[in-house]
């Protein structure tokens, strides 16, 4: 897939598929927005990320890619892979299972392996510090 230089912005520096921006460079107009992306976006609450650093409040923002499902798994529309969420737990897995079907049918799908930790297997806009997004 040939990546839009808009795109291309989108998607944050380093090795991981998040960084963070302070609120204020985040596009969002106002706290109920970001609890709204937050909300809509990611159904798991490892993603809702907000946190203060040096006065600033920052927000984890995910690349436009990346999807958490509502099966137990994440998703790269870039890549077309998906993989089990990390960390996995009992229930995480049963929803995966139960939505493939089978065990056997699940991991025959299974084609992401960091993924499932946010970590990038794309290698767009691999250089630079991880957590960060172009200028």
């Amino acid at each position: 897939m040939k990546l839009s230089e808009e795109k291309r912005r989108e998607i944050p520096l380093g090795s991981y598929c998040y960084g963070y921006v302070p609120t204020s460079q985040s596009g969002f107009k106002s706290l109920s927005d970001v609890e709204k992306y937050l909300k809509e976006k990611y159904s798991d609450p490892f993603c809702k990320e907000i946190f203060e650093e040096h006065d600033n409040l920052l927000i984890r923002k995910f690349c436009p890619f990346w999807q958490s499902t509502d099966f137990g798994f994440v998703r790269c529309r870039f890549l077309s892979r998906i993989a089990l969420k990390i960390p996995t737990d009992e229930e995480i897995e049963n929803q995966a299972i139960q939505h493939f079907g089978s065990r056997e049918k699940m991991e025959s799908e299974v084609n992401g392996f960091l993924l499932g930790d946010a970590v990038k297997e794309c290698n767009n806009n691999v250089d630079g510090d991880d957590f960060s997004f172009l200028d």
